[in-house]
């Protein structure tokens, strides 16, 4: 096959992954959402190290844990001290979602019967946790 005909289709490649790699806009600030849509490709600045501050309150889901003595840490990553646990049953208030330095994606919840709020890992808790990124 001739060179220029393998040259085509790279071209294409090369600008698809262009196209691709072009990050989402953030969120209109006509809607007055303080977290923007997507959180950013860097994942390394997505993480909240224990101890840091609570999120805002960006969402009005309320889920349930999918496991009994569910930790709920102070930041979100499994190394960060446990806050309380959640029971199956329990409500959680789910604020925001982030994602962690392994690329795990982990929503702040304020447990409804407790009052106790903390990070747990998405794939622990209910549809799969919040669909609102917490914008950091």
């Amino acid at each position: 096959m001739p060179a220029s005909r393998l040259a085509r289709p790279a071209a294409a490649l090369a600008m698809a992954a262009a196209l691709l790699a072009v990050p989402a806009p953030p969120a209109s600030a006509a809607s007055g959402s303080a977290a923007p849509a997507e959180p950013p490709a860097d994942v390394s600045l997505l993480h909240y190290p224990c101890g840091t501050s609570a999120p805002a309150d960006n969402s009005t889901v309320v889920g349930y844990p999918l496991t009994d003595g569910l930790n709920m840490r102070s930041g979100s990553g499994v190394t960060c001290p446990s806050l309380g646990q959640a029971q199956r049953g329990d409500r959680l208030d789910y604020h925001c979602f982030t994602i962690n330095r392994h690329g795990d994606r982990w929503t702040y919840v304020r447990n409804v019967r407790t009052n106790v709020a903390g990070w747990v890992d998405n794939d622990l808790i209910s549809y799969g946790g919040s669909t609102v990124w917490c914008g950091r």
